[in-house]
C-alpha cells in the first residue's frame, strides 16, 4: 500500500514537471509570436477593426482610416457614454473622415465579445477582409478568436507595440512579463475552448 502511494506520487511529480516544462516551452514560442510592428502597410481591406484599450489603437485606427486604407472603420468595446467626439479627442486626432465612416461598439466586453461584434459588422457590410488593430501582445488571441467568428475572411494584423514593448530586454521588465504571461495564460484557455469546439464539429 505504501509503496503503490510512492509510485503514485512519483508519477504525479512526473505528469506536473512536464507539463510545467511544456507550459514554460510554449511561453518561450509565444513570446516570439508577439509582433513588434505591422507586416503590411499597403494592403487595402473591406473594413478596419480597433479592439479598444488604448488611446494608441485609437489613434493608429483613425489614422488609417484617413489614409485610405478602408472605407469603414469598427472601434469595438466603447464606453457607452462616449461619442466620436471624445474618442477623436482621446487619440488627439482632428478628423478628415466621415463620421458616417465610423461605427462605434458598444456591446463588447471582452475580447471574445470584441471578435463576435466585429463579425456582425463585417457581414453587415459583406466585408471579405478586415485590417485588425489592436496591442501587439494582444494580437495572438484576438486572431485566433476573429477567426472563429470569421473563417472565411481575409484578417490582417495591424499590431501597435506597447512602449514597454520598445525596449530590446522588454522580456526583463517585471510589469510587462506578468503581462505577457497573464495574456498567454488566456490565450491558452482560449485555445483550449476553440479545440474543443473543433472536436465538436467533427464529431
Amino acid at each position: 500500500m505504501i509503496l503503490r502511494g510512492l509510485f503514485f506520487g512519483i508519477r504525479l511529480g512526473f505528469i506536473m514537471a512536464s507539463l510545467a516544462v511544456l507550459w514554460v516551452l510554449g511561453l518561450i514560442i509565444f513570446t516570439q509570436r508577439i509582433p513588434m510592428a505591422p507586416q503590411d502597410f499597403t494592403t487595402k481591406t473591406g473594413g478596419i477593426v480597433v479592439f479598444t484599450g488604448g488611446n494608441a489603437r485609437l489613434k493608429e485606427g483613425f489614422l488609417l482610416l484617413e489614409q485610405g486604407m478602408a472605407p469603414r472603420l469598427l472601434i469595438s468595446g466603447v464606453n457607452p457614454d462616449a461619442t466620436l467626439m471624445d474618442l477623436t479627442k482621446a487619440a488627439n486626432i482632428k478628423p478628415s473622415f466621415s463620421k458616417n465612416q465610423v461605427t462605434l461598439g458598444f456591446h463588447a466586453e471582452d475580447t471574445i465579445e470584441n471578435a463576435k461584434e466585429a463579425a456582425d459588422w463585417a457581414n453587415k457590410y459583406h466585408m471579405n477582409s478586415l485590417r485588425l488593430v489592436t496591442s501587439n501582445y494582444h494580437m495572438p488571441r484576438s486572431l485566433l478568436e476573429i477567426h472563429q467568428e470569421l473563417p472565411h475572411v481575409h484578417i490582417i494584423p495591424h499590431p501597435v507595440v506597447a512602449d514597454a514593448f520598445k525596449h530590446k530586454k522588454w522580456w526583463a521588465d517585471q510589469k510587462t512579463i506578468l503581462n505577457v504571461i497573464r495574456e498567454y495564460n488566456k490565450y491558452l484557455f482560449a485555445l483550449g475552448r476553440y479545440t474543443i469546439t473543433t472536436l465538436e464539429r467533427m464529431l
